[in-house]
């Protein structure tokens, strides 16, 4: 039973990669080859300096953008295809997707290693600081100075996440069915309002299906 329930999870995140793979190399998406393989061995220490500036600093949410926008285009750590396989996966599975994503990143980069050093990043710094919000915001919660500020933090980091949205969005649309699997999500989620498990229990599999069944990766993948 574990054997095949083994089987199937490894099956389930070799065709999300193979599709986020198919997705970018569709389009003319700027790549670079960093990442898994690089020269230049990212140390355990950046990484968790890294993760802990991009925890502390993705004030009002959006922080999958805060890491794409630092991880692959300015240190260049990863690739555009490695995030977006690794984003798939962090959203699909339980738990917080920045925290998922920052395991994959890390595992990508030093393994083991790197994945709990990530994690542990991107935690520590956030659980301090919003600790010391919740002791400010007991004191000051009621100031109309203090709503401002976070709405306006707020508002930055939708339009962060805006960006990295139309920047996935790209790559899908080339591919009718994925579009179309898109659409579809947005349309029952987002304006019919229904649940949201049974839809994704219905066309994540039907997108995962069409990624391994019939689009054909290159042999030389």
């Amino acid at each position: 039973m574990a054997t095949a329930a083994a089987r199937l999870f490894r099956l389930f995140i070799n065709s999300i990669e193979r599709e986020s793979t198919e997705l970018t190399s569709q389009v003319d998406i700027p790549t670079r080859p960093y990442g898994v393989g690089q020269q230049t061995e990212v140390r355990l220490r950046e990484l968790f300096m890294a993760f802990s500036i991009l925890g502390m600093s993705s004030f009002g949410g959006g922080l999958s953008g805060w890491i794409h926008r630092d991880l692959v285009e300015k240190r260049q750590w990863i690739t555009m295809p490695d995030f977006l396989a690794g984003l798939s996966l962090a959203r699909a599975m339980p738990g917080i997707n920045a925290v998922n994503l920052a395991i994959w990143i890390g595992y990508q980069l030093r393994k083991g290693s790197g994945a709990f050093v990530a994690a542990c990043g991107i935690l520590a710094g956030p659980m301090v600081l919003i600790i010391l919000c919740a002791l400010m915001y007991h004191h000051w919660g009621q100031s109309q100075r203090a709503h401002q500020v976070l709405l306006g933090v707020t508002a930055a980091a939708i339009g962060l996440s805006l960006s990295l949205v139309f920047k996935s969005l790209r790559p899908a649309a080339a591919n009718w069915f994925y579009a179309l699997i898109i659409a579809l999500l947005f349309i029952a989620i987002g304006i019919l309002k229904w649940p949201m498990l049974p839809v994704v229990g219905v066309l994540g599999p039907a997108s995962i299906a069409w990624a391994f069944l019939v689009e054909k990766p290159d042999e030389g993948q």
